[in-house]
């Protein structure tokens, strides 16, 4: 082998020493920084697994792509819906027994349940949709409204990404369309 050649394997290993060094102090560095900055920690960039509990009465928002509200007209004084629930001709038991039992129905791959209230009639879901790795949060509150007339809530929203096809609105109407008395 040539003095040339063995200069050469000596500067490519050298090389490959470096870089591979390197990397590896950034990558440690950046951890070190993401473990020990209060500004940069893993829940600050991942988000708390510890989610607020939805209170419609005093939610607050407004239309936005990466959340569709459906709500019982002045049920949500502080936001404003998407779109107004309807009232329905039966009781708050079988309203809520018909739609969780559609959602039961659905495959285990696009929902998981969160958490159930069930004294409140509020039941919260994570919603699996395409190829996002990240789930959707749905929250359901059920309002009975006296009678033979009841309604509820729906707020479905994106917490990690963007949703560009609509996913929370069609999840919102879909589910509501299950809905039919008549």
């Amino acid at each position: 082998m040539s003095t040339n050649q063995s200069k050469k394997n000596y500067f490519l290993d050298k090389l490959t020493y470096i870089s591979i060094s390197l990397s590896v102090l950034i990558v440690a560095g950046g951890l070190l920084l993401i473990l020990f900055s209060e500004e940069l920690s893993l829940e600050g960039i991942f988000g708390s697994s510890k989610m607020e509990i939805i209170d419609f009465e005093t939610l607050d928002v407004v239309p936005d792509q990466n959340h569709y509200l459906s709500c019982p007209e002045d049920y949500c004084p502080l936001a404003t819906p998407d779109q107004i629930t309807i009232v329905y001709p039966v009781t708050v038991d079988v309203l809520s027994r018909r739609f969780l039992d559609f959602i039961d129905a659905r495959p285990r791959l696009e929902k998981n349940i969160k958490r159930w209230d069930i004294p409140n009639r509020q039941f919260e879901y994570l919603a699996y949709s395409g190829p996002n790795p990240f789930p959707d949060v749905v929250t359901i509150q059920f309002y009975d409204l006296g009678g033979n007339r009841s309604s509820l809530a729906v707020l479905s929203r994106t917490l990690k990404g963007e949703d560009r096809n609509n996913t929370n609105k069609n999840r919102v109407n879909r589910w509501l369309g299950t809905l039919d008395f008549e």
